[in-house]
């Protein structure tokens, strides 16, 4: 399992590709060319990304997953910052001489 830098530093990257990629939301679109479904992933503001046949179930889960894309990646820069701060909130909870246990509520002795 990677530890909590590397993961930060993972989400930081995938965010950094939301943010160079083209603006979200992304939206999924359908169309039909020589008697073919396919599905489009397409920009807000209507460029299409991504075309895809929809002749499996899995293209339709492929093309959502696919438009959720930019707002994932910058979740995870947010859960990216959020983890960030709470390490350091549990550094400094720590290295006081009392602390209230986030646990069971009481309060615990810490390093001094």
């Amino acid at each position: 399992m990677s530890d909590a830098s590397d993961l930060i530093r993972r989400a930081r990257e995938m965010a950094k590709l939301a943010e160079e990629a083209t603006p979200g939301p992304w939206r999924i679109g359908e169309g039909e060319a020589k008697r073919r479904r396919y599905r489009t992933v397409m920009s807000q503001s209507g460029f299409r990304l991504l075309s895809m046949r929809t002749n499996y179930l899995e293209r339709d889960a492929d093309a959502r997953l696919i438009a959720a894309a930019p707002d994932m990646a910058r979740l995870l820069g947010q859960l990216a910052d959020e983890l960030e701060r709470l390490r350091s909130e549990n550094a400094r909870l720590k290295g006081s001489t009392m602390y209230e246990c986030l646990d069971c509520g009481a309060t615990c002795m810490g390093k001094d």
